[in-house]
């Protein structure tokens, strides 16, 4: 760097670093590369990226010293100095990837280029909206999608690892590694994530449970309707709070050890997704409730579509309704239908019975607690 270059070219070093190093690393197509090499790209271009700063920090100083002075070189240290502790921060960091144990990166795909992908793939067995299609097996259940890991849909659709007829869906050679995340992404946004209805959980966990008898006679004298076997089951997702950790949700497999430190004093609620049928609607809703069973969140969803807008209106006057316990019927709120009304308290029952299940194995795990 020159000692006569101008004020703001000099002003401009950290970005031109940044954009010469982010140009190296997308030079090379990504479509390329196999799983090592990813890892290894975006590794190396961190580690370039440090370097180059370095270099240009140091030559940057000592030919503006001079020139502009002690205070100001110092201020443009401190601020460079923050970017480069963040960047080697980055650097130095366990990838989702490795945090997780697995060895290849996780990546958020492109959810607009993963529905023409859907299309061409996987439409015609699991239908064009998601719903079963000719398998039966749908993707838009957002209780059985949020009991999968991105990483384990990724093994489903590239070899078809955890399937009952792996040969049969191994998709691998048709789509490329990160077209593989953007169908992952597409079909994610035809489901509800537990995270946006617990932004300050940081743990959480999740498993099928199937409502025994006892549940099942309490739903049929409240509701005055009974379950079928298939309606008497449903996924249950447990959220924990754990201090300095608000919203950094991490699932929690059924490992022993990791269950116990789940202590029951961090509990914070659980969730819920159950069918949902109402007038002309038929999708999905999400119950959301503390632990003692007060409602903290209700929406309702369609698979991909924008149908359930003003339902969802109709549903946020429930927050705060019911407990455990519960056995009389919601008031229906003002502009709301006793319809709508009795299929929240069908739904909420439903899914307070599930939970419960979950809460009757909690108690034999932790009874020496």
């Amino acid at each position: 760097m020159k000692p006569n270059m101008k004020p703001e070219a000099r002003d401009n070093v950290n970005h031109e670093v940044m954009r010469a190093s982010t140009h190296s690393l997308t030079r090379t197509s990504t479509h390329s590369l196999t799983r090592t090499s990813m890892h290894s790209l975006i590794r190396t271009s961190m580690h370039s990226l440090i370097r180059t700063s370095m270099h240009s920090l140091i030559r940057a100083e000592v030919c503006t010293v001079p020139m502009r002075g002690i205070a100001q070189a110092s201020k443009r240290t401190t601020a460079f100095a923050s970017l480069l502790t963040a960047t080697l921060t980055l650097a130095a960091a366990p990838t989702v990837t490795e945090a997780a144990g697995l060895s290849s990166p996780v990546f958020v795909g492109d959810r607009v280029n993963g529905r023409g992908l859907y299309m061409t793939a996987c439409a015609s067995c699991h239908g064009e909206t998601g719903d079963g299609g000719a398998s039966k097996i749908a993707l838009t259940r957002s209780g059985r999608m949020g009991l999968l890991s991105d990483a384990a849909m990724f093994a489903m659709i590239s070899t078809g690892e955890g399937l009952k007829k792996p040969a049969e869906h191994r998709f691998g050679d048709r789509l490329e590694y990160l077209e593989t995340f953007d169908v992952i992404a597409y079909v994610r946004a035809g489901t509800m994530s537990v995270g946006e209805f617990f932004p300050e959980a940081a743990r959480y966990l999740g498993k099928e449970y199937t409502i025994d008898e006892f549940g099942l006679t309490r739903i049929k004298e409240a509701t005055g309707k009974a379950l079928s076997p298939e309606e008497a089951q449903a996924s249950v997702f447990t959220m924990f709070r754990i201090e300095g950790e608000d919203g950094n949700l991490r699932y929690v497999p059924q490992d022993p050890i990791q269950l116990d430190a789940l202590k029951k004093d961090l509990k914070i609620g659980y969730l819920v997704f159950l069918p949902f049928r109402v007038g002309p609607f038929s999708g999905e809703i999400g119950v959301a409730m503390d632990a003692a069973g007060v409602i903290t969140g209700l929406r309702a969803q369609d698979g991909h579509a924008q149908d359930a807008v003003e339902l969802n209106k109709k549903l946020a006057q429930f927050v705060g309704m019911g407990k455990k316990g519960q056995r009389d019927r919601f008031k229906a709120p003002a502009r709301t239908s006793v319809e709508v009304s009795n299929a929240v308290f069908q739904s909420y029952m439903q899914a307070m019975e599930s939970a419960t299940m979950y809460d009757r194995e909690e108690k034999d795990r932790t009874w020496a607690d």
